[in-house]
């Protein structure tokens, strides 16, 4: 008897999550299909709002790769130094509260550009070599609508949203930007391709979208840092003390 009432029950409860799936997948369907519209109503008047605008602001998008949320001078961190980023928060705007779309790298990168749930973009897992030919395609990214407000567009540093040197995917150029490097070069190089591409790479009266995707501070970070930063963290008992707290806290 008891084993009958359970399987009664979870029938019923199956039944009930199968009804809540399919009136979910309609609302689903119902949204996305207003979304589209509003989607591309909104795009379509975006090449004329940019004229409107005498002044278009140029946009810089700095992406660190797997930095802590308190990983930075400001944030109250007891050993990084970050002089340039807090003399930044002490002169910009700050949020103290954000959400990735994904706790891991090319999710988030994805729902990053995209404004989409990662699964959308069809990139739910970081890319590996155990990832198949999982890539992002499909989507509009800020850099394709910007592009098509007038925008010039710029990617430099790490892409990892697909593979397309072992035919996996599309390169950035597919996703509205015009210029992309995609490398995983250190960040004084990629800062200095960017000075570069500002000063030789940029139409006069244009306004940009520029995404720098650093590598840093992702390992092995201290193959390529300079050695007198490497000094300012050379191993202690104390540094370790602080590494073991920060990763039970992560």
């Amino acid at each position: 008897g008891g084993l009958v009432d359970m399987m009664v029950s979870f029938l019923r409860l199956l039944a009930r999550s199968s009804l809540l799936m399919l009136a979910g997948a309609l609302v689903h369907r119902l949204l996305a299909s207003r979304r589209q519209t509003v989607t591309c109503a909104a795009r379509s008047r975006l090449p004329l709002v940019a004229a409107q605008v005498d002044h278009p602001p140029n946009v810089l998008l700095v992406l660190l790769d797997d930095a802590g949320a308190g990983d930075a001078g400001f944030l109250g961190h007891p050993l990084l130094r970050t002089p340039h980023m807090d003399d930044f928060f002490r002169s910009a705007i700050s949020f103290s509260h954000a959400y990735a779309g994904a706790p891991n790298c090319s999710p988030s990168r994805a729902s990053l550009l995209t404004g989409r749930m990662p699964f959308r973009t069809g990139v739910y897992d970081f890319l590996s070599k155990r990832s198949g030919n999982m890539h992002m395609a499909g989507v509009e990214t800020i850099a394709s609508v910007l592009r098509s407000a007038g925008y010039q567009t710029v990617h430099l540093g790490k892409w990892h949203l697909s593979r397309p040197g072992l035919g996996i995917g599309f390169p950035p150029s597919h996703f509205g930007f015009e210029h992309s490097n995609d490398t995983y070069a250190p960040a004084s190089q990629l800062v200095s391709s960017f000075t570069g591409w500002l000063a030789s790479g940029r139409r006069e009266r244009t306004p940009f979208f520029a995404y720098l995707a650093l590598w840093e501070p992702h390992e092995p970070v201290q193959l390529w840092s300079p050695v007198e930063y490497q000094r300012l963290y050379a191993p202690t008992e104390k540094r370790r003390e602080h590494d073991d707290a920060f990763a039970l806290d992560s």
